[in-house]
């Protein structure tokens, strides 16, 4: 995503790709952004600054085919999950319907959940609905 990123967004933002050391220097860049982007709930700070930055972005990385989370019996840090989730402002989704199905692994405010780049319009096995 960051290799890929437009010309013109890399040219009107200072973007940077930061390392998950957690060194002293990657917390700075993190806890000092506007927004932070992670994947899978792995933002791992839980405070924000005064004026609520960064926003945290999570870009899950696929459709929840198999029980997690709160839809999975076995799990045993079910009494971690809300506070993991609990840092994250927004969730890129593909449609309601993942929505649906993630939020019964996670359980997050609805309102976090955003479709994007019309993902909704793709059906469960790839084809136009």
């Amino acid at each position: 995503m960051y290799k890929l990123g437009p010309k013109n967004i890399k040219d009107k933002f200072d973007i940077q790709l930061v390392p998950g050391d957690l060194s002293n220097t990657s917390k700075s860049a993190i806890l000092n952004s506007d927004i932070a982007i992670f994947t899978e709930g792995n933002y791992p700070f839980k405070s924000k600054n005064s004026n609520k930055l960064p926003v945290v972005i999570d870009l899950w990385h696929g459709f929840p085919l198999k029980a997690m989370g709160f839809a999975d019996r076995g799990e045993k840090f079910k009494h971690l999950i809300n506070e993991i989730w609990d840092n994250i402002d927004y969730l890129t989704s593909y449609s309601s319907f993942f929505n649906e199905i993630m939020n019964k692994c996670i359980s997050i405010d609805m309102s976090k959940y955003v479709v994007v780049n019309g993902h909704d319009k793709i059906g469960i096995n790839g084809h136009e609905k």
